[in-house]
């Protein structure tokens, strides 16, 4: 086969393993709970402090005007389990994610100049 074939080959093969996730956590479309209202702005993102219960949980992501935060996400230790990103202003964006029962979360919205990272509490 011609060399340039091969590396064409190769870099698709990087690409889609790139792609693909073996964890089932991963922020998805929505699922059946309840939903979290979160709201980007040029200090971080609101509520800071997130209370819901275990389980399936949508987070409904809002930019009120910021182009410093446009991305929120939610870490199990320092792993993203779950994120929206290019949230441009006056846009919104919305992901499902599963959270489990006695496991800690965090949050994080990067360029917050108060705040980037709040807490989630689960009942």
């Amino acid at each position: 086969m011609p060399r340039r074939f091969l590396l064409v080959l190769f870099a698709i093969i990087l690409a889609a393993a790139g792609c693909s996730s073996d964890d089932d956590d991963e922020g998805t479309a929505a699922v059946d709970g309840p939903t979290v209202n979160v709201t980007l702005s040029d200090t971080g993102c609101e509520p800071r402090a997130i209370t819901t219960p275990a389980g399936p949980t949508n987070f409904h992501v809002t930019n009120k005007g910021s182009a410093a935060v446009t991305e929120f996400e939610i870490l199990q230790g320092s792993k993203i389990v779950g994120e929206v990103e290019n949230v441009i202003p006056g846009a919104d964006r919305s992901f499902g994610l599963t959270l489990k029962a006695g496991t800690t979360y965090t949050t994080k919205c990067p360029g917050g100049s108060s705040f980037e990272a709040g807490t989630i509490q689960l009942t």
